[in-house]
């Protein structure tokens, strides 16, 4: 597996670019890094751009 790991996002408000942020994350993952698949949402609000920067932050210092 590869050391890198990588966070993939969307910030799309109605969804549709989920299915291809799961599928860059897939093929990521297939091609051996450890990629992080992150919901995406409304960057509109510093208040939710707080909120998801804090939650990358958890998501990437767990450990695979």
């Amino acid at each position: 597996m590869n050391p890198w790991r990588v966070p993939v996002a969307c910030g799309s408000k109605a969804g549709g670019t989920a299915r291809i942020t799961r599928e860059t994350g897939n093929t990521l993952q297939h091609d051996g890094f450890d990629a992080v698949v992150l919901p995406g949402g409304d960057f509109r609000s510093p208040e939710r751009i707080r909120a998801w920067t804090h939650h990358i932050g958890t998501e990437l210092d767990t450990t695979p």
